[in-house]
């Protein structure tokens, strides 16, 4: 059955879901951001330089996995990902992709307590976004993840164990959109869009659109505050 819409306008903040946002809309759970996470962040090392590549290496905790990536020297390119038992290769990944920097990570974004390949892709004023390969601890190999790659403002609660899409465009709009893995499916928890703007009268306002999902029905709330 279709998810049910259910509008209601409400007047007064006080009313609405502030233990989910402050009053800026921001999500209040810490650790939001990969690069923030010292948990999830391994050393990593420049291992060697060929003709064409620099190598990064790092160690999974997956017993016995090391990461190497391959990275184009003349151009901002991710050529190859390779991944070792000791001399034994277990898995080539043709990535061919575009990368803001070396910039190498081992985030489990599925929560499924094996730690996935993450790439930074783009970093801006509207949030980063990567590339991302899931373990698969079924074949033992990384699948390209697609739901989560070249996502803008791809934030990790690990706390509460959400995925976040916070998006930023300048002053005037910000939007969070909250996700969980259910059966290794992605499905919207909440998220709250975040509107300002100037009165003529010189007051600054804000609006809140909110979204909440409970028990398959989607409930949306709206309300507007003057800005101190």
């Amino acid at each position: 059955m279709r998810p049910l819409l259910i509008l209601f306008l409400i007047g007064a903040f006080a009313c609405c879901n502030q233990h989910d946002y402050d009053l800026a809309g921001k999500h209040k759970a810490e650790n939001v951001n990969p690069s923030k996470v010292n948990a999830i962040t391994l050393k990593q090392d420049q291992i060697a330089s060929t003709t064409d590549s620099l190598v990064w290496e790092i160690e999974s905790k997956q017993p016995g996995l090391q990461i190497r990536f391959y990275v184009n020297k003349n151009q901002n390119k991710l050529d190859s990902i390779n991944i070792f038992s000791g001399d034994v290769t277990m898995q080539h990944i043709s990535a061919k992709k575009e990368i803001w920097s070396t910039e190498f990570k081992l985030v489990d974004w599925n929560f499924d307590g094996f730690q996935d390949i993450t790439v930074l892709y783009n970093r801006g004023s509207g949030g980063a976004s990567y590339w991302i390969w899931n373990y698969n601890v079924k074949t033992g190999k990384y699948d390209y993840n697609q739901e989560l790659s070249e996502k803008i403002g791809l934030e990790i609660d690990n706390q509460s164990k959400y995925i976040v899409f916070h998006y930023r465009a300048g002053y005037a709009e910000e939007n969070w959109d909250t996700m969980t893995y259910r059966n290794n499916k992605l499905n919207f928890v909440k998220g709250c869009f975040q509107e300002r703007w100037n009165s003529q009268d010189g007051k600054r306002w804000i609006k809140f659109t909110r979204k909440k999902s409970i028990n398959n029905i989607l409930i949306t709330t709206m309300d507007s505050i003057e800005e101190k």
